[in-house]
């Protein structure tokens, strides 16, 4: 929760908890994981606002030539302009129960726009080993001065790329 004591107004997001805990899914379904986002006055009332989602995709292993990397694609998507949207994505794998990150986490950002999408998340497997990845896709926006964030993870999937 931001609470931004100039405009009086707090940004809220309501996120179903499924949304943060990464599970498995089939690769060739797609990901319907999504973050709405609700706007709240200080009194309780909700206010006008954009409806926005934030989709994640699948997690998935692309191949070009020779070299094999892990990714998704996340994409956030309001109804109305927003004045800055900022998206970054991270990969992370579970192994032996501990959860680490790999790779960069690149960000895409749009302003005066209703959507971007980040296609630059990927890590470049170390090996051909069965890991279980997923990836995390956490945005910051901004609409009429508000300022917004939410985090989303994508399906996990076990995929031969080892780290």
């Amino acid at each position: 929760m931001i609470n931004r004591t100039r405009s009086m107004i707090l940004a809220v997001f309501a996120i179903t908890p499924a949304l943060l805990m990464p599970r498995a899914v089939a690769a060739t379904t797609e990901a319907t994981h999504a973050v709405t986002v609700t706007f709240t006055s200080l009194t309780g009332k909700a206010i006008l606002a954009p409806h926005c989602e934030l989709k994640t995709g699948n997690t998935y292993l692309r191949t070009s030539g020779a070299k094999k990397v892990v990714g998704f694609k996340p994409k956030m998507t309001c109804d109305e302009i927003m004045d800055t949207i900022s998206l970054t994505g991270q990969m992370y794998a579970v192994v032996g129960g501990t959860t680490t990150t790999h790779g960069e986490a690149p960000t895409s950002t749009n302003a005066g726009q209703v959507s971007v999408e980040n296609k630059q998340i990927g890590y470049n497997c170390d090996g051909t080993e069965n890991t279980v990845w997923f990836g995390r896709a956490s945005v910051n926006a901004v609409w009429r001065g508000i300022p917004q964030a939410a985090v989303v993870d994508s399906p996990t999937a076990t995929l031969p790329c080892g780290v």
